[in-house]
C-alpha cells in the first residue's frame, strides 16, 4: 500500500431541533481545513495550515408546508474577501 498523507478535510453538520409543533429549526456548519502550508493560486500567496473556510446557517422551517420563515447565515472564516 502506499503511503498517504491527510492535507484536507471538510466537516458537514446538520442538526434539526423540533419546537412547539409550528416549526423545526435546522443548522448546519460547514469547515474546510487544510493540514499543511499551501499555495493559494488565485492570490499567489503561501498560506498556513488551518481553516479556511467556516459556514453556518440557521434554518426556521415552518410546518406542515416546510416554508423557510427565518434565514441567518454567517461566514466566520474565509480565505479571502471574494468568497463572501
Amino acid at each position: 500500500m502506499e503511503k498517504r498523507q491527510l492535507i484536507h478535510s471538510r466537516k458537514i453538520n446538520i442538526r434539526t431541533y423540533e419546537t412547539d409543533g409550528e416549526c423545526v429549526i435546522v443548522e448546519g456548519s460547514l469547515e474546510d481545513e487544510r493540514l499543511f502550508p499551501f499555495i493559494a493560486y488565485a492570490t499567489d500567496s503561501v498560506r498556513e495550515a488551518g481553516v479556511i473556510h467556516e459556514m453556518r446557517i440557521n434554518m426556521t422551517v415552518g410546518l406542515p408546508f416546510l416554508e423557510i420563515s427565518a434565514l441567518d447565515t454567517q461566514m466566520p472564516v474565509i480565505p479571502d474577501p471574494g468568497c463572501l
